[in-house]
């Protein structure tokens, strides 16, 4: 069957299979996002999901068991007219995914939905599913030429969440893996903290504001701060996070994407290579000058947070004894060549912080052109909770002749009274869309993990007992 071609990149006929339709992910974020995208009648006219999982169960008992684990978790608002006509769109399938059989069978009713509609659909494969299963999961589909069913390879599209492995070596092995069965335009990576629409706006902000594009660079800024605090602790992710830390977990993915946002060259067009090239060249010029000094860990004890008493994190089920995991970070970088040569980026993570706060702060160069009278300037992406852009400045106070620094505000909810959509909803529609302006590379994330896996070695010969800080501080004992 030939595929047609459709101008319209909305409406394009799709099909998605979510790998591990019974599971956390799926019902948490996945069937929640594509419930509310249908709603707001942002899915094509022709998309179908196809629910692909071990558990023997019927489409009408996944629904309702997705349904269930929806109005459990209070991640969507769902109304029976709704949920009804979206339902129409699923249909499950169980399968054991270390079986050939269970591909074949996928195949076939792959085909079967294309030849019932009289058309070749996009093809996107949703691996909702533990890492370990990723090798299996590539060869079962590789084996069924699953990856090129309609003999065109933009029609195909596979998705994978973080991590994408532990350190460097292990993701190039995965990366191996993926690589071996789909081309690297057809291979989305999720960072869903990239699908924010405030991280998205830095490349726009960057591109319509040329009063503060006209010297983007050293010569005008002198410092970058990108932190991100949470008030929360490990929660249910105690197995996972101990065995990766605030390093792996948040500055490896989320930090870096953001230092690469805020400095890679404005794109001639939000062209997604061209993007991506951009990030990885900021990435590969990030480094640290001495580790010992310049990077800072410690773990949360117990203490007070949002006004309740909180366990340490050596006391949080599923944490190892004795474990010596960080929970926070500091690191004093540089940039090195380019414009940005010189520049100093600091970067500070952790659990159990005082207060949720997400933001970019830019700290120009202080001036004196009027003696006594001291310029200086901070512009500051606001990521969450308080969505927005804010910019310090300097100004006469009344009945005085000094500078006194105010704020000007810029704020989401004031400005748009559209609600800003979930991260998974926006990364869904641009898998859906086929834009990949935001999803990182394999050279980006390679970069990436070059930097971390330098810190992570330096840990490993380092016998020096981890710090430790009140759960609801930041005091660092």
């Amino acid at each position: 069957m030939k595929a047609e071609i459709f101008q319209d990149v909305a409406n394009l006929p799709t099909i998605m299979v979510i790998f591990g339709a019974t599971g956390d992910l799926t019902n948490r974020k996945l069937i929640p996002a594509l419930y509310n995208l249908d709603r707001q009648g942002l899915l094509p006219d022709t998309f179908q999901i196809i629910a692909f999982a071990r558990k023997n169960l019927t489409t009408k008992e996944f629904c309702e068991y997705s349904k269930s684990q929806i109005s459990k978790y209070k991640v969507a608002q769902i109304e029976d007219v709704t949920w009804k006509r979206f339902t129409r769109r699923i249909n499950y399938l169980h399968g054991d995914f270390k079986e050939d059989q269970a591909y074949t069978h996928l195949a076939k009713e792959l085909n079967k939905i294309d030849s019932d509609l009289g058309v070749c659909t996009h093809k996107i494969f949703y691996l909702a599913i533990s890492p370990d299963l990723y090798e299996r999961v590539f060869q079962g589909i590789g084996h069924t030429r699953l990856n090129q069913i309609c003999q065109n390879l933009k029609d195909t599209r596979v998705v994978i969440e973080k991590p994408f492995g532990r350190n460097l070596d292990s993701f190039l092995k995965l990366n191996a893996q993926v690589s071996s069965v789909f081309a690297e335009e057809q291979i989305y990576r999720i960072d869903h903290f990239l699908g924010k629409e405030t991280v998205q706006n830095i490349l726009y902000f960057k591109a319509g504001n040329p009063v503060f594009m006209s010297d983007w660079s050293e010569s005008r800024i002198d410092t970058i701060d990108i932190v991100m605090h949470e008030t929360l602790g490990v929660e249910d992710r105690a197995a996972y996070y101990d065995s990766y830390g605030q390093l792996r977990d948040m500055i490896q993915s989320h930090m870096l994407q953001l230092a690469a946002l805020i400095l890679a060259e404005i794109p001639e067009s939000m062209d997604a290579s061209t993007i991506s090239k951009n990030k990885e060249e900021v990435l590969n010029s990030i480094y640290i000058e001495n580790i010992k000094r310049d990077v800072h860990r410690a773990q949360y004890s117990e203490g007070v947070v949002e006004g309740k008493l909180v366990n340490a994190y050596a006391e949080e089920k599923g944490v190892k004894t004795n474990s010596i995991t960080e929970t926070y970070v500091r690191i004093k970088a540089k940039v090195k060549g380019g414009k940005w040569h010189g520049l100093k980026i600091n970067l500070e993570t952790g659990k159990r912080m005082p207060e949720k706060k997400t933001e970019i702060r830019l700290h120009y160069k202080s001036a004196e052109p009027t003696k006594g009278l001291v310029g200086k300037n901070c512009l500051i992406f606001r990521l969450q909770p308080s969505e927005g852009i804010s910019l310090e400045m300097q100004v006469k106070k009344p009945n005085n002749a000094k500078l006194e620094t105010v704020t000007m505000n810029f704020d989401y909810d004031r400005s748009f009274r559209e609600i800003l959509p979930d991260a998974y909803e926006k990364i869904l529609l641009d898998v859906i869309r086929m834009s990949k302006n935001l999803f990182p590379s394999a050279a980006e994330l390679e970069a990436s993990w070059k930097f971390t896996d330098m810190i992570v070695d330096e840990w490993r010969n380092d016998n020096i007992e981890i710090a430790k800080y009140p759960a609801g501080t930041l005091v660092i004992n």
